[in-house]
């Protein structure tokens, strides 16, 4: 993702004027178009005229698998093993769909959440069904129940936090992953095995507590990357994605088996 593709964005608008040479409809009913570039000089040459700035927003494990493969195989820059498929977005444009990924705790109920966050927190009830969370709340639910955290003390805040990144300090997702759930689990770090969920977390559940996350801002992502941070893990969702399989890139690489040089084809999505 970058904040801007310069001139790049004008060559791939003339090319979305011609028919496209695959359409595939998404599981979510999105359609996805894609054009075959058979001259991809003036990208290339637009693109280093723009230097621009990529926020890697989802793909980090492959970003670095890639790497990884490029470092042990091969020494040559213009080689195959050098490049990566990636999905550049302009997101002065065509701005991605941000919403926050959600946790659930285990073997708590909510009525024990809400009288352990009460000891550091500021916690009201909230009528249900409940809006989805600003910035710097939090919202616990389970039962039936729906009750919003906010202020958290920051002298515990700064205790809980004080190893991981200063950035990290006003972001909903460290709040919930290393001060609320440890402090809700009475645990000294983050080892109660918690679940990530896209969905919002049952109202009903029963012996489980959900913790709603508000959706980060473009404006958190960028000033962390800015600062070379990484985000705190299952920060956020990014969509529309590309359907997966649609391109692959083949290349073919050398390897060492039982001291004999063989050939290998890899295909990456």
């Amino acid at each position: 993702m970058a904040p801007s593709l310069g001139t790049v964005s004008d060559y791939l608008d003339r090319l979305a004027t011609t028919p496209p040479d695959s359409v595939t409809v998404a599981g979510d009913g999105t359609e996805q178009r894609i054009w075959a570039c058979h001259n991809p000089e003036p990208i290339a040459q637009a693109l280093r005229l723009a230097d621009p700035h990529l926020l890697v927003a989802d793909g980090h494990h492959r970003l670095e698998a890639a790497l990884r493969f490029h470092r042990n195989k091969s020494n040559d820059d213009s080689g195959p093993a050098s490049r990566i498929l990636a999905l550049a977005v302009d997101s002065s444009r065509f701005p991605p769909k941000l919403a926050a990924i959600h946790r659930t705790v285990p073997d708590i109920d909510i009525g024990q959440a809400v009288r352990t966050a009460s000891r550091f927190a500021r916690v009201r009830r909230l009528p249900t069904p409940f809006e989805p969370p600003h910035p710097g709340h939090l919202v616990l639910c389970a039962e039936g129940q729906a009750w919003e955290v906010s202020q958290i003390c920051p002298s515990l805040t700064d205790s809980r936090l004080r190893e991981l990144p200063r950035q990290w300090h006003d972001l909903d997702a460290a709040l919930a992953t290393h001060v609320l759930i440890p402090e809700l689990c009475a645990a000294p770090s983050v080892e109660r095995p918690f679940s990530y969920t896209h969905a919002l977390p049952s109202l009903t559940a029963r012996g489980q507590v959900g913790v709603v996350l508000p959706r980060p801002t473009l404006a958190q992502i960028w000033r962390c990357a800015e600062s070379g941070v990484a985000l705190p893990r299952k920060s956020t969702s990014f969509t529309p994605k590309p359907e997966p399989g649609q391109i692959s890139y083949l290349f073919e690489y050398e390897y060492e088996y039982e001291h004999e040089s063989r050939w290998e084809t890899a295909g990456v999505s």
